[in-house]
């Protein structure tokens, strides 16, 4: 099942994910050729993003809640960058990613994840070995985030799962992002435009958990046979116990001898 795909920045290769936690690289021209393999992922890969700045260079987002940098035409993988030592979910909840998007200049990661009410940005460094991803700064939100997205101009917008307030946008000075005020011009003009495709889309198609059936469950079959094989062996000895209780006790008498059998 495949997830997402992105293309290559000089258009020389096309990049899809799936289910089963592989990353195929295919060249663009005759997609039936592969490329290179990038395997690493321990669930499903949900999003892949090819910034700007490395023609090569790929991101990768997962339901292990992780994202990689790979370089995609040999499909080694430069790095792992985990979410969980940002947020630190509890051990019940889930991290899936489910969008991954750069800013124009390709300085900056944002990245999305279902049913966490913050979005994760990151800082993308070019490198001779390579990009580099490290941590920036995280923007704790009302509502959970259904999509997003960067502007030509940089700004960061944000689609939330709230009717009265669906889009917030978020501008970058002085090394940090701040949420800019909703009587903005651009946000004033978009609103009123956006609540009209609001209003006639179905609710069901504003969910924030899409990727959670996806996840591959393990069960642990032994343990339950073999607990149940104990209870076979228990009854079975149970019921032998029963049945030797109520056979009538044999007394030893004396065997007859060969005379006494024939009556002499």
């Amino acid at each position: 099942m495949v997830l997402d795909v992105t293309v290559s920045r000089d258009d020389r290769f096309i990049v899809t994910c799936d289910r089963d936690e592989k990353i195929r690289v295919s060249l663009s021209r005759s997609p039936y050729n592969i490329q290179s393999f990038c395997l690493g992922h321990q669930q499903f890969v949900s999003a892949l993003l090819s910034p700007s700045g490395g023609p090569h260079t790929l991101l990768s987002g997962s339901g292990d809640g992780t994202v990689c940098v790979w370089d995609m035409e040999t499909g080694r993988r430069l790095q792992t960058v985990d979410l969980r030592e940002q947020c630190r979910p509890t051990e019940e909840e889930r991290l899936t990613v489910s969008r991954l998007c750069s800013s124009p200049d390709g300085g900056h990661v944002a990245v999305l994840c279902e049913r966490l009410k913050e979005i994760q940005l990151l800082s993308l460094e070019q490198t001779e070995g390579g990009a580099v991803l490290s941590p920036h700064s995280h923007l704790p939100l009302s509502h959970c985030p259904l999509d997003l997205s960067f502007d030509p101009s940089g700004r960061l917008w944000v689609l939330l799962n709230c009717a009265e307030s669906p889009l917030l946008v978020y501008g970058h000075a002085q090394g940090s992002w701040e949420q800019l005020d909703a009587l903005s011009p651009d946000l004033s003009r978009v609103s009123p435009a956006f609540k009209t495709f609001w209003d006639a889309a179905d609710e069901s198609q504003r969910s924030s958990s899409r990727l959670e059936h996806l996840y591959v469950e393990t069960y642990d079959n032994v343990s339950e046979y073999m607990k149940k094989k104990q209870q076979r062996l228990e009854q079975q000895s149970h019921k032998r116990s029963r049945e030797h209780s109520r056979e009538p006790k044999q007394t030893n008498k004396p065997k007859k001898t060969k005379a006494e059998a024939n009556g002499s």
